[in-house]
């Protein structure tokens, strides 16, 4: 019983054994914040290739092949220092009928993806119904990522995804030219 009392009275590696306590917490915590920081940063360079590409694609009234690969490789600087290679990226053509009210691929281009089948209708959960006059057109980026954590062995990864929309400035609509 002595003992006992000697022992609970004892203060000498108490902070030992609060130390060991608090450090898995505190790693997890610090851990924790780098993955959410890098999941933003993730997701706010995919938002923001999507509307750059939408944006320098609608500014011309005619793009060429040269000119669609420069759009591409700046985007692909853009997505530095994270995996360039598995951003999928789409750029395409969207034209009204002459009803406006069915919106057709008039051309698309894509990086690490496929491109959309040009003349294939484009459905209203791709592209926003009532956006586009009679035979106007819209260019609309599509990007996708495949966010693999740091931790991959404990969290799963997630597909990031973002589209942007932009009408041209110079034109209708945006020719493709080789």
């Amino acid at each position: 019983m002595n003992g006992l009392k000697r022992f609970w009275r004892a203060n000498s590696g108490l902070a030992a054994v609060e130390f060991a306590f608090i450090l898995p917490v505190m790693v997890i915590m610090f851990l924790g914040t780098v993955e959410v920081s890098n999941y933003v940063t993730a997701a706010r360079r995919v938002a923001s290739i999507s509307s750059t590409g939408a944006d320098l694609s609608a500014q011309e009234a005619s793009l060429t092949n040269a000119e669609m690969n420069d759009i591409f490789g700046a985007l692909t600087t853009i997505m530095d220092p994270l995996k360039p290679t598995i951003a999928k990226i789409r750029i395409s053509s969207v034209v009204a009928d002459a009803n406006g009210t069915t919106y057709r691929i008039a051309w698309s281009d894509a990086r690490n993806d496929v491109p959309r089948v040009v003349g294939s209708i484009v459905s209203a959960a791709d592209f926003p119904a009532g956006l586009l006059a009679a035979f106007q057109g819209a260019i609309m980026c599509e990007v996708s990522y495949a966010y693999d954590p740091m931790f991959s062995n404990f969290l799963s990864g997630v597909t990031l995804k973002d589209k942007f929309y932009l009408k041209p400035r110079k034109s209708l609509t945006v020719l493709r030219t080789p």
